[in-house]
């Protein structure tokens, strides 16, 4: 039993000796990152401590039952492919929300072009 503990323990001591790092290999360290990389992290703490993710609009266009809702979703994909747009269900209706907007001034220029076509729509703020 003895030797058996002796022999453990005198493995764990030499495992540690060769796994451990010396402060030469630490600081010889080098880490390559792209130019592009530091610019995308300087824009975001610039612009993140702005953030305030309360303030998104969206545009929701339609409520109702999921049949109706699917349809409308198909067709506001497929005349606007360019603006998000997506299906939520809050009881007892479906919604069609599209787009996300920073400031009420965005939505509300989105929203004049979107009531020609959907003339029910309105701008809603999705964290309130």
């Amino acid at each position: 039993m003895k030797k058996y503990i002796m022999t453990s323990l005198g493995l764990a001591l030499f495992s540690q000796i060769i796994t451990a790092q010396t402060e030469e290999n630490v600081e010889n360290k080098n880490i390559e990152q792209s130019e592009v990389i530091a610019k995308l992290v300087e824009l975001k703490k610039t612009t993140g401590l702005n953030e305030n993710l309360d303030k998104i609009y969206t545009i929701q266009i339609f409520s109702g039952k999921k049949d109706n809702a699917m349809v409308a979703l198909k067709e506001v994909k497929e005349k606007h492919p360019e603006l998000l747009s997506n299906i939520y269900y809050e009881y007892p209706n479906y919604k069609i929300k599209i787009g996300k907007y920073r400031n009420r001034l965005e939505a509300d220029k989105e929203l004049l072009s979107i009531k020609e076509e959907y003339p029910h729509a309105f701008i809603i703020n999705p964290k309130r």
